[in-house]
């Protein structure tokens, strides 16, 4: 039972991993995030400074375990499109997540 119960710990350990690394990647892989975050008539040393204040003037790995770090903390960022706590917007659209998943379950009977 133990062998069971740490299998599935390092399995989703795995996969929280897999995951983590997908979204941080995501977030490159749409662009630069600098260019989507500012208005395109800010000047050249706003530029620098919300890249600064962003962390984007970092090396990739120090990013990403900058990320994590905080992903750990309970911080997952702002949101590009509401401007607010990430961790706000998820946790708003729980129940309504929650409920969904309940109905399934009970179809499923």
């Amino acid at each position: 039972m133990i062998g069971f119960i740490i299998h599935r710990f390092v399995q989703n350990a795995g996969i929280l991993m897999l995951t983590s690394v997908l979204v941080f990647c995501g977030v490159f892989a749409i662009g630069d995030p600098i260019q989507i975050l500012v208005p395109a008539d800010v000047s050249p040393a706003e530029i620098v400074q919300e890249v600064h204040s962003l962390d984007l003037d970092q090396p990739m790995w120090k990013q990403y375990l900058l990320f994590v770090e905080h992903a750990l903390h309970g911080d997952l960022g702002r949101s590009f499109v509401f401007n607010q706590p990430s961790i706000q917007l998820i946790m708003e659209r729980l129940p309504g997540s929650r409920s969904n998943w309940q109905s399934w379950r009970l179809s499923w009977r």
